[in-house]
C-alpha cells in the first residue's frame, strides 16, 4: 500500500504526493539483464490507472495514447547512477521532488494559488522487481485525481486544467482517511478534511523546514483552533518555483 510521506506525528507532508510503500530492503544489483526491458516510460506518457493499482509500488503496463482514456500522466523521470535503497521512501521522494515539482508546473501552466489548492496528485512509482533486478534505477511521478477511491478520468484532448479560483469541487483540494494516512481527493467525494483559504509565508527566502513546519501550525492553529486537521507547508523545490502557500484543513462530516 501506499502512504504519504510524514514529516511530524501531526500532519502530512508538503506537497500532493503519494508515496510508494517499502519494496525491498536492499538495492538491486546495478548489472542489467538480457530480456527485461528497463526502460521508464516517456514524459508525458499517459497510463489507464484504476486506483487499486495506483497503489501499488510499480506500474508494469505499457503507456496508452494520450488520446484514449486514461488516468495519469507521466510529470517526470528521475534515473540514478547507483540503484536506491527501494525502501527508503522517504529519500526516494526528496530526490525526486525537484524534478516532479517543475513537471508539474509545466503541465498545469497555473498560478501557484490554482495549483496549490487542487486536487490533483503526484503519484511516484518505481520499477517492477524483475526491472530493478535486470538494472532499472530510476522513479516516474504521475499525476492523477483521485475523487473517494476512484482516479478521474484525465482530458484527452489536451493536458489537465485547473481553471479559475474558486475551484469547482471536482477539482478544489480535499482529505480523506484516517490519522497519520491522510490522502488527497477532490472535495467533490467523501473526505474528512476540507482545506480553508491559503496562507503565505511573506519573505523571498525560504526559512527552512522546521521553521515553515512551525510558523504553518501557529497560523493554521490560530484560525481553526480545535477544528484543525492537518496541514501542509512548501518544500523547498516548491518554494523556489514560486508554490509558497500553506494551506490548513479543517474537520468535516463529509
Amino acid at each position: 500500500m501506499r502512504r504519504p510521506l510524514r514529516a511530524t506525528a501531526l500532519v502530512a507532508a508538503a506537497l500532493s504526493v503519494a508515496l510508494i510503500a517499502p519494496v525491498s530492503s536492499t538495492a538491486s544489483a546495478d548489472a542489467p539483464r538480457r530480456g527485461v526491458d528497463t526502460a521508464p516510460p516517456a514524459e508525458g506518457s499517459c497510463h489507464d490507472l484504476t486506483y487499486a493499482e495506483g497503489l501499488n509500488a510499480a506500474d508494469p503496463d505499457p503507456a496508452v495514447d494520450c488520446t484514449e482514456a486514461h488516468t495519469s500522466v507521466t510529470l517526470a523521470v528521475v534515473k540514478f547512477a547507483k540503484a536506491p535503497d527501494w525502501s527508503d521512501v522517504g529519500a526516494l521522494y526528496r530526490r525526486s521532488q525537484e524534478k516532479c515539482v517543475r513537471g508539474e508546473i509545466l503541465v498545469f501552466g497555473a498560478e501557484p494559488k490554482a495549483l496549490q489548492s487542487s486536487a490533483y496528485s503526484e503519484w511516484l512509482f518505481v520499477p517492477s522487481k524483475a526491472q530493478r533486478d535486470a538494472g532499472a534505477k530510476w522513479v516516474r511521478c504521475d499525476i492523477a485525481l483521485a475523487e473517494g477511491k476512484t482516479l478521474q478520468p484525465l482530458p484527452t484532448d489536451g493536458p489537465p486544467q485547473l481553471g479559475p479560483l474558486p475551484l469547482d469541487d471536482s477539482l478544489a483540494r480535499c482529505r480523506a482517511g484516517k490519522p497519520l494516512g491522510f490522502l488527497v481527493v477532490a472535495c467533490s467525494g467523501p473526505h474528512t478534511q476540507g482545506a480553508a483559504p491559503l496562507i503565505k509565508r511573506p519573505g523571498g527566502t525560504y526559512p527552512g523546514t522546521k521553521r515553515m513546519h512551525a510558523w504553518t501550525y501557529q497560523r493554521c492553529h490560530a484560525k481553526l483552533g480545535r477544528s484543525l486537521g492537518v496541514y501542509e507547508w512548501p518544500t523547498k523545490p516548491m518554494w523556489r518555483h514560486g508554490l509558497r502557500f500553506s494551506t490548513c484543513f479543517r474537520k468535516t462530516r463529509s
